[in-house]
């Protein structure tokens, strides 16, 4: 009889417990990281694009000597948890427009055809020329000399660009030329903050 108690004794001291090596289920951490400033270029129809006003049906990223290389790329700005930003944030972005054998930059071997400093919103400033939206004209091999001159539009704005003339000589090692046009935006404050597109051409 004793011991059928000391059994019966341990059986209910095991359940109190919660069963033999079990434990209870831990509280989940609470998520308290901060959500983290996006900044991105706008998908399908509103993608970085680059295109010859000029240039005939199929090819109208193709460019003869004297055309206008036109890029435009249109900007949003939001957090990582898909919140908008609010309306009293503005924020400064640079962007960097490269000229590329590949769809990838390698600072050492392409031609950087431009920098520039652009303003989101834009139009909460008209110091500058680009912000949420931005268009660029770059003039290839004008008179048929080896450069690229590019202008940002609206033209004669204090932040924006106005005929920067960059020589492509060691580029252009054939003719015609399969190449990139390479943007890439990164927020100021934080400049690991970044997007990026590339978008083929063909220099003829």
């Amino acid at each position: 009889m004793n011991k059928y108690i000391i059994l019966v004794s341990v059986i209910l001291t095991i359940a109190g417990c919660g069963g033999g090596g079990g434990s209870s289920p831990s509280q989940e951490e609470p998520d308290n990281t901060e959500p983290e400033l996006v900044v991105s270029y706008k998908s399908s129809p509103l993608e970085p694009k680059v295109f010859n006003i000029s240039g005939a049906i199929g090819e109208e990223n193709h460019f003869q000597p004297g055309d206008n290389i036109s890029i435009t790329m249109n900007m949003e700005m939001y957090y990582s948890d898909n919140t908008s930003i609010s309306s009293e944030e503005e924020y400064v972005y640079d962007s960097s427009v490269y000229l590329s054998d590949d769809d990838t930059i390698q600072v050492d071997q392409d031609i950087k055809l431009f920098d520039i400093a652009c303003f989101y919103p834009n139009e909460a400033s008209s110091d500058y020329a680009c912000g949420t939206s931005a268009h660029f004209q770059c003039k290839y091999a004008d008179n048929n000399q080896n450069q690229v001159s590019c202008t940002s539009i609206p033209t004669a704005q204090p932040n924006g660009i106005t005929d920067e003339v960059v020589d492509i000589t060691g580029f252009l090692n054939l003719i015609p030329k399969t190449a990139n046009i390479i943007i890439k935006s990164c927020l100021r404050v934080d400049p690991l903050v970044c997007d990026q597109a590339a978008m083929p051409i063909q220099l003829n």
